[in-house]
Formats: structure tokens, C-alpha cells, sequence
């Protein structure tokens, strides 16, 4: 941000620096290649996400069972953040190993291992990981032998000219970091796994004991758990689904219903016509091709995309459905055995599967790629930095550019030719050279003062007269109401008008009504937050972002708190935080879809608070409601109808005799229009619509889910607390709310249900 330049320039000119008190790196060190670290899931990881290490002493006598190990990361400053403390077990192999998550904000991969023994010795290491995938590259994991997986992803168009990266298991006990926690999987966008590995018959290239290796029950677990939480995931099963139904646990959970029997597929027009092509007919083994018949294909609650027979439930072959807040696809087929491995198509059905979530595709508007630098994510943080004090006054207000660049050139002239100029003339003049001895501290005093000057007419203080710590934040909360699973995602920026070293953790949510005690936040996390890509203060940049307060910091002892942050004077902290709970009872609803795809019943929510700018949708429609107060009925048959729900998020309307939709403004501040966009990109249009990258922001996206289940949202009021913590020495008001999004999706019930006798 420009004030940070303006301090940065404070310091380069006057030659000094402040220092903030704050928990610094222990002393010690150890021999390096002392530890066997094992990071990511499929042998790589991304910049800017949860990342799991898996650390296990190279010598049986350098760690005891009752030792603990920490990881010290580096942020997008070059800050090293410590993680909390974690001990050593024992793990199937004989071996100790203690398994870390971390969020790695620098390209290098550089990491300190922290190893604290039972007598209160420690010791540190430096581990250079493997190098990040970029924070704005796409990441699918292969769970099995699928080679096409590799060629597809070449096929699939990008703004940035860059297809997914790839990861496929090193089929090693030791090789796995992942377990059963959804955050050891964030560095994915898509899992694709093959049923022949995950029912323990794979067909080629994988033996049974390998596949068991990498597919242990803590990591199917972990996988069906981030699939819950938003993830997504391809389920290529057709012999194989027989054995998976039988087996139970998530796998099984996976399958779009029952297998009844398996069926030979006699007529191959249907796959054919998926994967855009022919030829398969000639391929080997096709005359025992044979495919599940699910038990429940007359009721399937998904949308089925390809099926053999008159009608979509004779026979289903690619099933896509919702899975708590995530989306499942299911392909009936072995893609890893014959015909499907020698088939050349097969390509091409791959990419039919992996462009399943995001129709739109990634065109960008214009057809030019978009900058690295612009995303949904970054007008965010901008967003953020830009939110006032409480009485409306500005608390940040960017210092211009070109105030900050004449500054430095007139003081780079000032020195030379002015300095050298004066010091020469002293010497032809014969008065000696004790003049530039006072002219260079005069002009380092008059920048000093100038620069500072300029901070403080840009930077003013709050309206509390300057004393105070300001917090200021957003949040969107989705819930599952078929589970009950709720997720919430924090944004917070802290602005402080001194030096100061602040605690940041997550206080106790609810979301059931007031009456209620609340619940304390599960699997929470919380982090810096930092813009993705290669630009000035971005996670992929390669020099770290300047900063004043130069100081590592590390979380308690849990993720869900950090301590001792250092906060530099008149500047700002950014922070993202990440939940999950129980959001059991928020809604009653009985939503059926009619023939022609309306929405018919009734709905109603019980959360605390009125939600205000209130819409329900489905498919591509969307029904406004404007205020909902809890408990209170909705009814889209009595609404006025529903509209189209893409040229409400493009606020399309007509301009003359033409239907035109706004254009997207990557300068926009508007933090509820941001949400908006990033929370519904896909039925937004994409990055075809914004032109830019939608970034992290885009693992909020819900679009996926409409296709069968209706989606309540709307925003809560502003001004309340936000599930923010934080403490300082100083005055420490609550973080405030500048913008809260509730979702709720609802899953829909059989016509026949009829409106009466809401079930929650």
C-alpha cells in the first residue's frame, strides 16, 4: 500500500528503523539433512495454502517420543511465522514422525525445523522444500492410473496461458503428508481418483498394495471431508462400483446411489457423444464392457449428463450431484483399463469431466489474457484497506504515486548535483570544505520531515484521537442444511496508529438463535492474508514485500489464535481466517421444482438477525426477496417470479433497444459487490464477465450447487462483531462487521412433498 512506501522512504532517508517487541526464532542448529520432510499430498504443494509436513528424524536416537517439533514459514514479507507445536508418534512403519500444517507466502520454499526435547534443549534447522506451484495455478490430483488426466489438462483454455498442474502419488508409506484434516488438501482445486484403486482391484500400472499405501482411511476421510467443504471431485467408477458400494465408508458415500447389478453396454453412441467423438467400437475389450444400473436411478437427486436408453434414468453413465458444499461427478466407467486407456477420446472425456464445474470457461473477455496481478482476490484486500472509521472518516487514504516518486527524485537531485554542487563551489571559493558537513544533515532533516509530513496528512488517525487499534472485517457463512455442515470465511484488516505487537485469534460463533449458547469455531484457522501472483506484495513475488515491523511472530497452541504480530506505526495488518461447525436448524423449507424448473413451497430462516438483500435461487433464476426477518415465510409461488439470475449478478438491463449488461470495474471497492461476484462467479460469467482472475476467492463460488439444490442468501446487518479477537496493549475495540453473507443451501424434496409440513 502507498503509505507503506511513504514509511519505507522515511527509513532509506533518515537511515533508521523501529523495532517491535515480538517472539523471535530460537537459537541453536543442527547438522542439516538431519530430518526427512515429506510436504503436500501427491508430492507438491501451492504457495498461499495449507500445506501438511510430514517430519521424521533421520537417526533413530535424535528424537524421543515425548519431544515435539514446530515449523517456522515464511509470509509474503519474509516473516517467519511459527506454527504450533506438535509432538512425535509412532507411525505404521516404526518410525517417529509429526505431521505440521503450514502456509508457505514465498516462492523459495524455505523452512526452519524447531525441534524441542523433553529436557527443554532446542535446536533449529533450515529445509529447503521443493519449490511452490504458483498461488494462481490450477492443481488436479490423480488417484490412480489415468495418464489422459495429464493430456487433458492441456486442452483446458486459461486466461493466463498456464493449464493445471498435475500431481500423481509416490506410492510410499512415508510419501504421503496428508491426513485426515480437510486443510491438508487446499492446495487442490480437483481430485480425480479411479474406483479400481480405491476398491483394491487396480488394473494396470498399480498394485493392490500400493494403492492401499496412498489411499489409507485417514486420507479418504480427509478427501471426503474437503469435498464437504467445497472441494471438487471426479469418481471414475464402472466394474469397480460394485466393490465400492459393498465396501462402505466414503467411497461408497461417493457413489450416486446403490449398484444393483452391472449391465453389458451394448450401445456406445452415448459415451461417444460426451467425449465428442468416435472409434470407440473398435477399441479392445469393448464387447465386455459392462457398467453399473444404479438402484435409484428413477430418484436421482443429481443431474445426469449422459445415460444409454430412451430416458436419462434407463441407464445413467455421468452423474453430477452436490456433496455438502462441494459437487461429486461420477463417470460409470474404468477410464484406467481397456477400452477407455487405448481409446484416443478418452482425452476429450476428460475434459468434458474436468470442465463440468465451470461451463463458462476461462475466456477472458476480449479474448486477452488477464494481468497476474488482477484478481477478484486482490480488489478484496483493496476493499479492506479502504473501509472507514465508524463515523464515516477515512482511515487510510493511498499517498499518490507521484507525491511519493517527485519526493524521492527531488531529494536524489538534492544530493547530487545541488550537495556536490555546494561543495564544490566552497572549494573554489576557498571557505573549505566545512560546508557540506551541515548541508547533508540539513537535507536528510528537511525529507525526514517532509516525508513524515505527507504520512500524516495521508494516513489520519481515527476518530478516537489516535489511541485505539482498529479492526474492521467481512465474513461469508455457508451452511448445508442437509447435514447441518456450516463454513465460514473471514477477512479482517487491523490498522494501528503506533508500533504495537497484537494477539489475533477466533471467538465463540453461533448461528442458532440468540437464546442459544454459541458454539466454539472447529477446525479454525487463521492466517495473513496477501494478494496471489507475481505483483508488489504478491505471495509468487521474488523479493519479499518491505516492511517496517520486521519481526516473526507464531500461532499459540492451536491455529486458531496468533501472537505477537508485529504492527508497524500508521500502517495495516491483514488477516483471513477459515471455519467450519454445526449450522443444524437455521432453515425449514419444502422447495420442490415444478416442469418448468420454478421453484414451488416454502422457506424460512432462524438465524438471529434479519437477512437484508434477500434471494433465493435455483438453476439459472433467482427469486428477490429484499428483507427476510427470522422465522419469517417465503413463498416463490406468491413472489412476483424469478429472474435471471446471471443478469441480476451483471446487472443487465436495457439501454435503448439493446439488453445490456454493466461492466465489471477491477477498481471497484465494493466489498459487497465483490462478494457477490466471487461468491456466484461461475453464474457471474466467469472471468469471461470480470475480465480477471477470480483467485482464492474462488473456492466460495456455489454456482456448481444450483443444477439441484436452491440456495437462500443475503447479507446480515453491518456493524456487529465479527468472530475476531484482538488484543494489544493499547485500547482494542471489537473487529466490526463491514459485510456478513449468509447462504443456506436446500436441498429439494419430490413434488408430490407439496408445500405444507416444512422439514429442517
Amino acid at each position: 500500500m502507498n503509505h507503506r512506501l511513504v514509511a519505507a522512504l522515511m527509513v532509506a532517508i533518515a537511515c533508521t528503523a523501529g523495532s517491535v517487541p515480538a517472539g523471535s526464532v530460537p537459537a541453536g542448529s543442527v547438522p542439516a539433512g538431519a530430518w526427512d520432510v515429506t510436504v503436500g499430498f501427491g508430492g507438491g504443494y501451492r504457495a498461499g495454502c495449507w500445506t501438511p509436513l510430514l517430519i521424521s528424524p533421520r537417526a533413530a536416537e535424535q528424537a524421543a517420543a515425548g519431544d515435539v517439533v514446530a515449523v517456522w514459514a515464511e509470509d509474503p514479507d519474509g516473516q517467519f511465522v511459527r506454527s504450533p507445536p506438535v509432538s512425535f508418534t509412532m507411525h505404521a512403519t516404526g518410525r517417529l514422525v509429526a505431521r505440521a500444517p503450514v502456509r508457505i507466502g514465498r516462492p523459495t520454499g524455505q523452512v526452519r525445523i524447531e525441534h524441542l526435547t523433553a529436557d527443554g534443549r532446542s535446536t533449529i534447522t533450515d529445509v529447503r522444500l521443493p519449490d511452490p506451484l504458483p498461488s494462481t495455478r490450477d492443481v488436479v490430483f490423480v488417484g490412480g492410473d489415468l495418464p489422459a488426466v495429464r493430456r487433458a489438462v492441456r486442452l483446458l483454455p486459461r486466461g493466463d496461458g498456464l493449464p493445471p498442474a498435475v500431481l500423481e502419488p509416490v506410492f510410499t508409506p512415508r510419501a504421503i503428508a496428508a491426513g485426515a484434516e480437510a486443510r491438508d488438501y487446499d492446495s487442490l482445486d480437483t481430485i480425480v481418483l479411479c474406483g479400481s484403486v480405491l476398491g483394491g482391484t487396480a488394473t494396470s500400472g498399480l498394485a493392490v498394495e500400493e494403492a492401499v499405501d496412498i489411499l489409507t482411511v485417514d486420507i479418504l476421510a480427509g478427501i471426503d471431508a474437503w469435498v464437504r467443504q467445497g472441494g471438487r471431485l471426479i469418481l471414475a467408477a464402472g466394474a469397480s462400483a460394485e466393490s465400492l458400494g459393498q465396501g462402505g465408508g466414503p467411497p461408497a458415500a461417493w457413489l450416486p446411489g446403490p449398484i444393483e447389478r452391472l449391465v453389458p453396454l451394448r450401445r456406445l453412441s452415448a459415451i461417444e457423444t460426451f467425449a465428442r467423438s468416435s472409434g470407440l467400437d473398435r477399441q479392445p475389450d469393448v464387447a465386455t464392457l459392462r457398467v453399473p444400473l444404479l438402484a435409484n436411478r428413477s430418484r436421482l437427486t443429481g443431474t445426469i449428463e449422459a445415460f444409454d436408453g430412451g430416458v436419462a434414468t434407463d441407464l445413467p453413465l455421468v452423474v453430477r450431484r452436490s456433496y455438502g458444499l462441494g459437487t461429486i461427478t461420477w463417470v460409470g466407467l474404468d477410464l484406467d483399463a481397456e477400452p477407455f486407456r487405448s481409446w484416443p477420446a478418452t482425452d476429450m472425456l476428460v475434459v468434458r469431466l474436468l470442465g463440468g464445474r465451470t461451463a463458462d470457461g476461462d475466456a477472458v473477455r476480449g479474448g486477452e489474457p488477464f494481468a497476474d496481478t488482477a484478481t477478484l482476490t486482490s480488489q478484496l484486500r483493496r476493499g479492506l484497506e479502504a473501509l472507514p472509521n465508524a463515523d464515516g472518516t477515512p482511515r487510510t487514504r493511498p499517498v499518490p504515486f507521484e507525491l511519493i516518486i517527485g519526493l524521492g527524485l527531488f531529494y536524489v537531485l538534492c544530493l547530487y548535483p545541488l550537495d556536490w554542487w555546494l561543495a564544490a563551489w566552497t572549494q573554489r571559493r576557498g571557505l573549505g570544505g566545512w560546508l557540506p558537513w551541515l548541508s547533508l544533515p540539513a537535507l536528510v532533516t528537511v525529507f525526514t520531515a517532509s516525508a513524515w509530513a505527507v504520512a500524516d496528512r495521508w494516513q489520519p488517525l481515527t476518530a478516537t484521537g489516535g489511541e485505539a487499534i482498529v479492526g474492521t472485517g467481512i465474513e461469508v457463512v455457508d451452511v448445508d442444511a442437509e447435514s447441518g455442515l456450516a463454513r465460514g470465511r473471514s477477512w479482517a484488516v487491523v490498522w494501528s496508529p503506533g508500533n504495537a505487537a497484537i494477539d489475533v485469534a477466533l471467538r465463540p460463533i453461533s448461528l442458532a438463535p440468540a437464546a442459544a449458547a454459541p458454539d466454539a469455531p472447529a477446525n479454525a484457522a487463521v492466517s495473513w492474508f496477501a494478494d496471489t501472483g507475481t505483483g508488489f506484495a504478491g505471495i509468487d513475488a521474488t523479493v519479499p514485500h518491505p516492511t517496517l515491523a520486521a519481526t516473526d511472530y507464531r500461532y499459540a497452541t492451536t491455529l486458531a489464535a496468533l501472537t505477537d504480530v508485529p504492527v508497524a506505526a500508521a500502517s495495516n495488518r491483514l488477516f483471513e481466517a477459515g471455519w467450519t461447525g454445526q449450522g443444524s436448524g437455521v432453515v425449514t423449507a419444502a422447495l420442490s421444482r415444478d416442469a418448468q424448473a420454478a421453484l414451488d413451497g416454502e422457506v424460512a430462516h432462524h438465524l438471529p438477525f434479519p437477512l437484508t438483500d434477500c434471494r433465493l435461487a435455483h438453476g439459472g433464476w433467482v427469486y428477490e426477496i429484499g428483507r427476510l426477518a427470522p422465522g419469517e415465510i417465503f413463498r416463490p409461488r406468491e413472489s412476483r417470479g424469478p429472474r435471471s439470475l446471471s443478469g441480476l449478478l451483471t446487472r443487465r438491463g436495457a439501454v435503448g433497444d439493446r439488453d445490456l449488461a454493466s461492466r465489471w470495474d477491477p477498481a471497484t471497492t465494493d466489498l459487497r459487490r465483490i462478494l457477490d461476484v466471487g461468491g456466484w462467479h461461475a453464474a457471474a460469467g466467469g472471468t469471461a464477465y470480470t475480465g480477471i482472475a477470480v483467485g482464492p476467492l474462488g473456492r466460495l463460488d456455489l454456482s456448481p450447487l444450483l443444477a439441484d439444490r436452491a440456495i437462500l442468501s443475503g447479507f446480515g446487518p453491518e456493524g456487529g462483531s465479527l468472530p475476531w479477537h484482538v488484543t494489544a496493549p493499547q485500547e482494542t475495540p471489537p473487529v466490526t462487521s463491514a459485510a456478513r453473507l449468509y447462504r443456506i443451501v436446500i436441498p429439494l424434496t419430490a413434488p408430490s412433498a407439496g408445500p405444507a409440513g416444512m422439514q429442517p
